[in-house]
């Protein structure tokens, strides 16, 4: 079964200078919009290994199995979340308490179908 997924908007803090701070996504599955987290290697290794379609293909099964857990679509069986592998992805942006949230481009990756 095909389900329509989209990401509204994706942002960390930026105050608490953490090496993998959580990323806050809110998201779409068939037009029910939700909140996820999900940590800022996860975005950075997929954009790095494949783009936004690795991107994409990461936040589907979270989204997926988000959906599934709010009762927002009939249980599935689980969606093996991909393992992608990169050397060199960037790191955020150091503590700084005038950052407050900060956008995460990368995982801005607009709306498909899977």
């Amino acid at each position: 079964m095909s389900h329509s997924f989209s990401v509204v908007s994706a942002s960390y803090d930026a105050t608490m200078g953490q090496h993998n701070p959580r990323v806050r996504i809110v998201g779409t599955v068939n037009g029910r919009r939700f909140p996820i987290s999900v940590f800022w290697h996860q975005v950075q290794t997929a954009n790095a290994s494949g783009g936004s379609t690795a991107v994409q293909q990461t936040l589907a099964a979270i989204l997926l199995d988000w959906a599934v857990i709010y009762r927002f679509v009939p249980a599935v069986p689980v969606e093996q979340v991909p393992i992608f592998y990169a050397d060199n992805i960037p790191g955020p942006l150091p503590p700084n308490a005038n950052n407050g949230w900060v956008s995460v481009p990368e995982a801005l990756v607009g709306s498909w179908t899977a």
